[in-house]
């Protein structure tokens, strides 16, 4: 994958920038986005997107609620972005924080 002069990326048959607004809310708006768990929050999230390839162009992380804004190549569905991520945030999460109480 190469990056053109003009911001594009190119691979064999595409010439491409994808750009997706992506937005999680915690169930009921509960903040428990804080701390220690904000901050394995950013790292899980960032890991997540370095072993698929995906590029985090702005991102951050509220008490209540994520905000991602991912740059990826066309082969990756939006669904199937966030279904990875997802699935690898929330079995992390899970065993890390499982004596949290909200």
């Amino acid at each position: 994958m190469k990056k053109s002069m003009d911001g594009y990326k190119k691979n064999s048959h595409a010439v491409y920038d994808i750009k997706y607004h992506v937005i999680w809310v915690t169930k009921y708006r509960y903040k428990v986005l804080s701390g220690q768990i904000a901050y394995k929050t950013r790292k899980l999230i960032r890991q997540g997107c370095e072993a698929r390839g995906i590029t985090i162009l702005q991102g951050s992380v509220g008490k209540d609620h994520i905000h991602l804004l991912i740059s990826c190549r066309p082969s990756l569905a939006p669904s199937k972005i966030m279904q990875y991520l997802i699935c690898t945030f929330l079995s992390n999460h899970f065993c890390t924080f499982l004596n949290y109480h909200l």
